[in-house]
Formats: C-alpha cells, sequence, structure tokens
C-alpha cells in the first residue's frame, strides 16, 4: 500500500489578473483604478539661464523634488489585494451581471479536502508567510479559539479549558475527552464533588447524563460543571465523601499559613531595619525620663567626645556634629571644641550624647556605675548586644563588659592622668 506523504496546503497569492475567457478586446481599458492615485509625469529640466552655478543650483532642486514624488508614489501606489483581481471593466456592469467567471458552488467535498482550520494558514503560505522562519519583526499571531458549547457571554474561557484539559486533579499529564465512558467529577450544584462516569451525552442542550459512584443514582448537569479525571485519580478518590469540602479546607488553610509567613517575614525584615538603624545611630543615646519629669544624672566631663543632637543649637549647624568638651561649668553645662577649633559654649546636657570609638583598643571613660569617671580601653565590642569589653587602666587584670550607655570615648592624654 502506497502511503501519500501529507504535505502542506499552499493557496497562491494571485499578483496580476488572471480572468479566464474574456478574449482582450472585450475588455475597455481603465483610466484608473479607485483608491489608487495616478502616477505623476517626470518634472521637466531646469532651463539655461547661462549662469553655470545658477543652473546647477535650479536642477538640484527640480531633482531632489523629483526623488521626493518618486518615494510618495511607490508609498501610495499599492493597489489593495482585491483590486489586483477585479472583474475586468467591461465584462459585466450593474445592469448586466454574468456569472461565468465566478467560481462554482463548493460542495461537501470540497470542505472534506481541505479543512476549514487550515483554509488561513494556506492562505498565509501563500502570501510568503512560514511558520518555521524566524522574523523579530513579525508581530505573533493571535490563535482564535471556537467558543466552548454552552459559555455564556461574560464568562471565563479559562474555567472550560481546566475543565477538558490534559491535566487531571492529581497533576499528571493525560489526555481527557468528553465522551461516553469517560470518568468524572461534577463541580457545581447539589452533587458537588461526587466522582461518576458519563453515560451519555445530550449536544444539542449541552448537558451530560453521569452515574454517581457512590450511590450509583444517574443525574444530568451541564457539561460546564463536569471536571474530566484520569483513571487513577477516580479509583483513589471515587468513594471518598466531601473531597471537593476536604480540598477546599487545605487550600484555605494553606493560604492561612503563608498569609502568616508573609507577615512573619514582614516583621523580621521590619524589626532587622530597625535594629540596623539604631546600630547607625550608635545605641548608646543618653538616660532620659521626661515622662516623669526627672534630670538626667550628670556625666559631662573634660575631654569626652559626645555628639550634638539637638537641632534646634544654633539653627542646627552643628546637628550631628562631634564636638570635644572643654570645660564643665555646671552639673549639665559645658563648653565644647569642632574639629576645626571652634569653640561653642552653652551646651546642655541633654543637648548632647555620647559616642562610641570604632576603632580597636581606643580609650574610653566609664559615665555610669561604680566605676565611674574611671579610664579603660575597649578590647572587643558587640554591636548586636550593644556592649563592649573594657579594661579599666587601674586594675588591668580586670576585664569588664559595659553597656554603650555606660562609656564615652576620651580623647585627654593618658600619659598626664594619674596612677596610669
Amino acid at each position: 500500500k502506497v502511503i501519500q506523504e501529507k504535505t502542506e496546503l499552499i493557496i497562491p497569492l494571485i499578483r496580476a489578473n488572471r480572468w479566464r475567457g474574456v478574449k482582450p478586446e472585450e475588455l475597455e481599458e481603465e483610466d484608473d483604478v479607485e483608491g489608487v492615485p495616478k502616477k505623476r509625469k517626470k518634472l521637466p529640466n531646469a532651463k539655461k539661464t547661462g549662469d553655470d552655478v545658477t543652473d546647477q543650483a535650479v536642477q538640484e532642486i527640480i531633482d531632489a523634488t523629483q526623488e521626493q514624488i518618486e518615494e510618495e508614489e511607490e508609498d501610495s501606489s499599492v493597489i489593495p489585494l482585491l483590486l489586483k483581481n477585479k472583474v475586468p471593466g467591461g465584462f459585466e456592469t450593474d445592469d448586466k451581471l454574468n456569472v461565468d467567471l465566478r467560481p462554482d458552488e463548493a460542495n461537501e467535498a470540497d470542505y472534506d479536502q481541505i479543512p476549514v482550520e487550515s483554509y488561513g494558514m494556506a492562505m498565509l503560505r501563500g502570501m510568503g508567510f512560514n511558520p518555521a522562519k524566524e522574523d523579530k519583526k513579525r508581530p505573533v499571531p493571535i490563535n482564535a479559539l471556537p467558543r466552548p458549547k454552552g459559555l455564556g457571554l461574560g464568562a471565563d474561557r479559562s474555567v472550560k479549558a481546566k475543565k477538558n484539559g490534559k491535566v487531571d486533579s492529581c497533576g499528571k499529564s493525560e489526555d481527557l475527552v468528553m465522551k461516553t465512558g469517560a470518568y468524572c467529577v461534577i463541580t457545581k450544584g447539589k452533587n458537588d464533588g461526587y466522582y461518576g462516569q458519563i453515560e451519555g451525552l445530550d449536544e444539542d442542550n449541552v448537558r451530560a447524563f453521569v452515574k454517581l459512584t457512590l450511590n450509583g443514582e444517574s443525574v444530568t448537569v451541564s457539561q460546564m460543571h463536569v471536571c474530566l479525571v484520569s483513571q487513577e485519580d477516580y479509583k483513589k478518590n471515587s468513594k471518598y465523601l466531601n473531597k471537593s469540602k476536604a480540598d477546599r479546607y487545605k487550600e484555605e488553610e494553606a493560604k492561612k499559613a503563608e498569609k502568616a509567613s508573609e507577615e512573619t517575614r514582614k516583621n523580621d525584615r521590619k524589626r532587622t531595619r530597625e535594629e540596623r538603624k539604631e546600630e547607625k545611630r550608635g545605641k548608646h543615646r543618653r538616660e532620659e525620663d521626661y515622662s516623669r519629669g526627672t534630670e538626667q544624672r550628670p556625666w559631662l566631663m573634660p575631654h569626652l567626645r559626645v555628639r550634638i543632637v539637638d537641632k534646634k543649637y544654633r539653627k542646627g549647624r552643628h546637628y550631628k556634629e562631634k564636638v570635644t568638651i572643654e570645660d564643665v561649668l555646671g552639673p549639665q553645662l559645658c563648653i565644647c571644641r569642632t574639629d576645626d577649633h571652634k569653640v561653642l559654649d552653652e551646651l546642655k546636657q541633654d543637648q548632647l550624647e555620647t559616642v562610641v570609638p570604632r576603632s580597636e583598643r581606643a580609650y574610653i571613660m566609664v559615665i555610669n556605675g561604680k566605676h565611674r569617671a574611671q579610664i579603660g580601653q575597649i578590647l572587643d565590642r558587640s554591636k548586636s548586644k550593644c556592649t563592649a569589653s573594657v579594661q579599666l587602666l587601674t586594675d588591668r587584670d580586670r576585664i569588664l563588659t559595659l553597656d554603650f550607655d555606660s562609656i564615652c570615648e576620651y580623647t585627654g592624654d593618658i600619659d598626664d592622668e594619674q596612677d596610669y
């Protein structure tokens, strides 16, 4: 038996008038084609004036104008496809109708020979379209899908596609066809979640006759409410009562767990940002208790490195600037000096905050606790715990763990200090 290879159908594009059965003398020459502009005549050359420069300039203008006209004609003189093969002029008129050139009426055999869904692609191939050839300039075609039966206006096409798709409820890929004997599950109505087997189809009313597995009852439901399943899925879940409710409950619980996890991640990110912000600001703010109205314990001492935190002091020109305490005028009043040797007077304690040195082995002064006013050296720091390991100069054998709020950078001369 000879097997004929399946060839791609191509309907060639008619680029010239090929009407058969019409003698040339019967045709009338048409002056123009409707919708197509007439071709303009070529512009004449410039007349000679005797001045070579003027003649050359005029001729260049004429040539440029002629080139522009030809480009416009090339863009606008494209004859539409239907006008290229229109009925020859004079062959028939409004009063005289001749159908000799018309094609014969198509019959059922013609439609069987050329499928309707292949007709459009055959015309495109005749126009030079090649689906296998990649072309970045070619727009992506829109695949027109026939509207499923029973799908009302405004309904979501994907719902029907999911029900008659190629993926069963177990997530496995399998060809599923709506036919007699197919396994299914009802997705809506009083029998929602019941598995069954299709006994018949009513194509006119788009309904299916389904025999339920649990009670053996035969019911008729819309095909839109029938979801096809595989044989494996049917054997596994057909006798499972209220499976759809259980699945919905699991989905809701999974969504709640996912939402709670997302909230936890957001809180963690927020907390991490706040911690980084606190670390950047030093996490060594002075102790304040404005709610109770109590005053701070004085900690101002000469040679301490501090930061100005009052935005209103001298119109904010020194806000966040690090300065050194030069002299203490009172329990909470001092004079400071900037790095460029400017003197800032009348600075109050509540306008300042302590500074923890970043460099290792730097010197600090303890400002709180029983070791207050003693000088020490930082051995190690923990940003996460906001603490520092300090070795006091008066007792080098002892290592203290102090929080950042209890120490401040010391800039004085260690050699001038007594007992060090």
